[in-house]
């Protein structure tokens, strides 16, 4: 047989994945979905677990109250305009490509963006705290216009603070340390839940309460800075006025992500200052909060896992891996879609004995919603 009339070389092959590789992936997202997984418990305990610790030291009223001022300063999360998304992404993506210069660029950009967030907000708190009528404006029960203004603007202080917290956390992330992040979060909310269950056993306000908040907000930020300096030595803080081609890219790019957590807060929070303005009841608000905290269980906890496997696709995105993104994509839809499943079927059990949490029954009455509106803003027009 002649040379000319060899049969042709097969073609070539991919070459199989690295299994070193897919070891890391695997152990990270382990690592990721245990820490997650731990997160939510808090999560769901301070969200339910609480509230039997709330109305043994509050009356529902006052509890329902306390709610309310929290859904008003939820909306503060409306100012990070979708950033800690973009430069989350952003800073870990540098790394992935070895571009360590543009890392140290996004971070102090990042913190310019933050510090003149957070300024400005603490200035226009302080200016309108004092000014507005809450209990009114609310339709607060328990609450003199004083100490109603000092919850709202320690709750603001609080909220401020912790709107860089994702974006700060990302500095983790880029190292490949997503769990350390999570664990950080963890042992933030464990802190707070520890603290409020304490100072509630004290017998104390909703200012004090609210003044602690924002002493939990202080300390975990100067956890995180002394943390990340001695694990990252080579990590310079600082702050630099991004260009106009910088700002326009995160102006652009930004708020896009900051749609649908938007939608979330107006869904959340609105809810609750609507069914404050309409319900005569303070316990209306406290066992509402708590059927949708357990209705949401499902789509919490989903999402919650899929930011693991969204840090792990982001890194092999940068990478170009797109055989190691393709499987990642497929893993990802069956596991969402077993856990959505598993966890609707969860909450149709155990969601109907547990959804009282001290609450009497008739918090949720038609009742309560009958008569005038009580908010000013939503009362008739006599004129």
């Amino acid at each position: 047989m002649t040379g000319t009339n060899a049969p042709p070389p097969p073609p070539p092959q991919s070459p199989p994945p690295n299994l070193q590789e897919q070891a890391g992936i695997h152990r990270r997202l382990i690592q990721g979905v245990a820490g997650k997984a731990v997160g939510t418990a808090i999560i769901l305990g301070e969200q339910i677990l609480l509230v039997p610790v709330f109305l043994l030291f509050w009356s529902p009223t006052q509890y329902g109250d306390w709610l309310v001022l929290l859904s008003t300063e939820g909306f503060i999360g409306l100012l990070d305009i979708g950033l800690s998304a973009y430069y989350g992404n952003a800073l870990q993506q540098a790394p992935a490509r070895g571009e360590q210069a543009e890392f140290s660029t996004l971070l102090k950009q990042g913190t310019f963006f933050y510090a003149t967030l957070i300024t400005l907000g603490l200035i226009i708190v302080l200016g309108i705290g004092y000014s507005v009528s809450w209990p009114d404006l609310l339709n607060l029960k328990t609450l003199s216009a004083l100490s109603a203004a000092q919850v709202f603007c320690f709750l603001s202080a609080y909220f401020l603070l912790m709107l860089p917290f994702g974006f700060i956390s990302s500095v983790y992330r880029a190292h490949g340390e997503f769990v350390i992040s999570v664990m950080v979060s963890n042992l933030m909310r464990i802190g707070l839940i520890v603290s409020i269950a304490t100072i509630l056993s004290f017998g104390v306000a909703a200012n004090i309460l609210a003044l602690v908040y924002a002493a939990i907000a202080l300390v975990t930020w100067l956890g995180v800075i002394i943390h990340q300096r001695r694990r990252y030595p080579a990590l310079h803080y600082g702050i630099a006025l991004p260009d106009k081609a910088a700002f326009r890219k995160a102006l652009s790019i930004g708020p896009a992500y900051a749609i649908v957590p938007a939608a979330m807060a107006l869904t959340i929070h609105g809810t609750v200052l609507l069914i404050s303005a309409l319900a005569s009841s303070g316990a209306t608000i406290a066992a509402y909060n708590t059927i949708r905290t357990l209705t949401s269980l499902a789509k919490h906890v989903t999402a919650e896992f899929m930011q693991v496997l969204g840090v792990e696709g982001a890194r092999q995105f940068a990478q170009e891996d797109w055989d190691a993104l393709s499987r990642l994509y497929k893993f990802v839809s069956r596991v969402s879609g077993c856990c959505c499943g598993f966890l609707g079927g969860l909450i149709a059990v155990i969601g109907p004995p547990s959804s009282g949490c001290g609450l009497s029954a008739s918090s949720l009455s038609p009742a309560i919603f009958s008569g005038h509106p009580s908010h000013p803003l939503s009362a008739p027009d006599h004129h």
